[in-house]
């Protein structure tokens, strides 16, 4: 990519940012008492509307509506990874693969509807054809055995085989998520390991074993609080991958530290410095609010196109998963300020 390209790319991809939703619309969003009335604020008061326009608000269910807001997104990074060109590029594992799991996870769960085909032709053609397998045969499939056979040439087939059950509804999905993202990790530490050099190679290192060891971070919390996981379960369930700590110190949060502790050794660590004001609400929240500060620090002051992509794709999943949380939270009746602490912007 030549240096006018860079420059353009990281332009539009920072005035993209700029576009997200602010905190006057999460206000609002809270303020909606139904799914309808949070995808009629999205198609009229935000950048969504483009993606939504010529859908019937009143008549959206829940599921419609978080696949179109992500709709959104792949049509946004479609614009920005146009100025890859046309051609395949090593850097697209780090986006397509992400997608590619959204839309196995997103197909095992609706096996038994409709809606699929409709939507992932909506996919923009650029991302469809950089896929490595095809999405809309993935889209036409009625069973788990269909689903496999997609995948038959793809890094994600064994891991998706070993959670087939004989009822959809014992499927253990968030193993499988859990599973094909550690799979994700690897395909794109490889591809960096291989494509890359320099400081951009540490710096997209940096990023991947920040995310993988934050997931460490809540993986350890919850066996030690939820299951009473020994040190030993810990050790075998964790991704031995360290940056900002030391396996030492990563060993020493697994054999002698209380759950109730960890909370306090992530604020004293490297981490701290990009944790909100917020007490403990959830483990999640923390390592969730720590990548975003981390990732918006680098869309604001980087200047390395493929960093700024990164962290553009980064921030707008998070994006996406505040309006899940809200559309959930409506759905189920939660209070607004009970939503509120979920949401990081």
């Amino acid at each position: 990519m030549n240096s006018n390209v860079a420059n353009a790319m990281s332009a539009k991809a920072k005035a993209m940012f700029g576009e997200r939703l602010k905190a006057n619309d999460y206000q609002s969003l809270l303020q909606k008492k139904s799914v309808s009335e949070i995808a009629a604020y999205l198609k009229n008061n935000t950048y969504y509307k483009a993606t939504l326009d010529g859908i019937n608000e009143t008549q959206i269910h829940r599921g419609q509506l978080e696949l179109l807001v992500r709709m959104d997104l792949y049509n946004r990074l479609s614009r920005l990874m146009r100025y890859y060109s046309n051609k395949k590029t090593q850097f697209d594992l780090f986006i397509i693969a992400k997608i590619e799991i959204e839309q196995i996870i997103d197909t095992i769960r609706s096996l038994d509807t409709m809606e699929r085909s409709a939507l992932v032709g909506k996919l923009p053609l650029f991302i469809q054809e950089r896929c490595s397998f095809d999405l809309m045969a993935l889209s036409m499939a009625h069973s788990f055995d269909e689903v496999l056979e997609v995948l038959k040439d793809t890094p994600f087939r064994d891991i998706v085989a070993t959670y087939k059950t004989a009822r959809m509804e014992e499927i253990d999905f968030v193993g499988l998520e859990q599973a094909l993202t550690k799979r994700y990790y690897e395909i794109v530490l490889n591809v960096i390991e291989n494509e890359f050099s320099g400081e951009l190679k540490k710096d997209l290192q940096r990023v991947i074993l920040t995310r993988i060891e934050l997931d460490n971070i809540s993986k350890i919390y919850r066996l030690k609080k939820y299951f009473n996981a020994s040190s030993e379960q810990i050790h075998s369930l964790i991704t031995e991958k360290y940056v900002n700590f030391t396996k030492k110190q990563m060993d020493d949060i697994i054999d002698n530290i209380k759950a109730d502790d960890i909370y306090d050794r992530l604020k004293k660590s490297y981490y701290g410095a990009f944790m909100d004001n917020k007490d403990f609400v959830y483990i999640e929240y923390h390592t969730k609010a720590i990548t975003f500060n981390i990732q918006r620090k680098t869309i604001n002051f980087s200047s390395n196109p493929d960093l700024i992509m990164l962290s553009y794709v980064l921030l707008s999943q998070n994006e996406i998963q505040n309006i899940i949380d809200i559309i959930e939270g409506v759905r189920y009746h939660i209070a607004p300020d009970k939503i509120s602490e979920l949401l990081i912007y």
